[in-house]
């Protein structure tokens, strides 16, 4: 078994003024201290209209509602721009047209790739009890 090497959190962070920013502070610095090994960073949530003064452990940051965050969605999932659009006209992730552009709610990604995450650990677990019924593992 492969032992993971990179974890993302992504999520808003101080110096942003929330709770959630305090809460992935401590998580990515929980996992950071436990976990040495393991490269970790954090992709930030920014308002639009707002700069924040992040620390080295933010790696990029996704602004709600621009344009060019679109592209970073797509490396986000790891995934081809064509991809992409391919699953948001298939209606996999939900989208809203703003002119000619696709806007995506990060929370949409999210919840693909929670889906699609989902998919594969269950594949993952078939193959395994196929090979345990077949003597092979």
């Amino acid at each position: 078994m492969k032992l993971l090497q990179h974890v993302a959190f992504i999520g808003n962070y101080l110096p942003r003024r929330c709770g959630i920013a305090t809460f992935t502070q401590d998580l990515h610095r929980a996992v950071s201290t436990a976990r040495p090994h393991l490269e970790t960073c954090v992709v930030a949530m920014t308002d639009s209209d707002r700069t924040y003064d992040y620390p080295p452990a933010v790696r990029f940051e996704i602004h709600d509602e621009t344009i060019d965050d679109y592209v970073k969605a797509a490396e986000f999932l790891n995934v081809s721009r064509p991809y992409l659009i391919g699953l948001l006209e298939a209606g996999e992730i939900p989208y809203r047209m703003v002119g000619t552009h696709r806007r995506v709610r990060f929370e949409d990604l999210r919840e693909y790739r929670r889906r699609d995450d989902l998919k594969h650990r269950q594949a993952a677990d078939e193959l395994t009890q196929l090979s345990e019924e077949l003597g092979l593992y």
